[in-house]
């Protein structure tokens, strides 16, 4: 049976200076190992660490499955030389013309995946026994979700169509690339398959009675240096987090 281990914990950080995207990146050991998306350039160090500390090396990892397509969740493929690349055919076709207002979708990602051992997959494909893909679309057109059968139960890796737990509550993604009936299709379809999540931008949780919510672990730190000041007069303020509506991108 597969085990799911949590390596990196996504973060989304609002600021008056912009938004700032850390994903997500799951293990699961099973016949294979896989990642469930690999991050962005700036936290591939902290992959790097995080397999270490699983006693995984880089070329180990013998399948990546992308959720989607954007920069905050791929740009390491490149990370693992032995790996098989798994996506739907839909985020793939998406990726070479993505909506006008999608900039995170990078147009030069498929390019960047030519050469390498790419495998299209959709709904109720079994990845090996325990280990299934839920289409998930909404936040972009092709957007999947893993489903693992664990020991402790059925776990789903949701990506950014369940990003965070306040999605259980909305009912929608905070953001949406695609199709907002599609999101909100999505996310009922997840919350009737499981009762675990592994979020895309948050710590895993689980959902008890009336669909409260219980992380998984202890609280993760977020640390910010502000390493270009030569002054120190830059001052920087914590603001309680503000209701999150979903946004539409046209």
């Amino acid at each position: 049976m597969p085990e799911i281990h949590h390596l990196i914990t996504g973060f989304h950080v609002n600021t008056d200076q912009g938004n700032l995207g850390f994903s997500t990146v799951a293990l699961i050991r099973g016949q294979n190992n896989i990642l469930v998306d690999v991050g962005h350039k700036g936290r591939a160090n902290h992959l790097r660490d995080a397999l270490a500390q699983a006693q995984i090396r880089e070329e180990d990892i013998n399948m990546i499955i992308l959720t989607h397509s954007h920069w905050d969740h791929c740009q390491n493929t490149d990370m693992f030389p032995n790996a098989k690349i798994l996506m739907h055919p839909r985020e793939l076709e998406y990726a070479t013309s993505p909506k006008k207002g999608d900039l995170a979708t990078a147009r030069y990602f498929v390019g960047a995946l030519e050469g390498g051992d790419v495998e299209e997959v959709a709904e109720d494909a079994e990845i090996e026994p325990g280990i299934q893909i839920l289409e998930t679309p909404g936040h972009t057109r092709g957007h999947i979700s893993v489903l693992v059968e664990t020991r402790q139960g059925l776990v789903a890796v949701s990506g950014d169509a369940l990003p965070w737990a306040n999605s259980v509550i909305t009912g929608m993604p905070s953001v949406i690339f695609w199709d907002e009936v599609e999101a909100g299709e999505s996310i009922k379809k997840l919350l009737n398959t499981s009762r675990s999540f592994y979020p895309g931008h948050d710590r895993p949780f689980n959902l008890g009675e009336r669909n409260a919510v219980r992380y998984i672990g202890g609280a993760d730190s977020l640390r910010m240096l502000l390493s270009h000041d030569g002054v120190g007069d830059i001052t920087i303020k914590v603001a309680p987090d503000a209701p999150t509506m979903p946004r539409i991108i046209e």
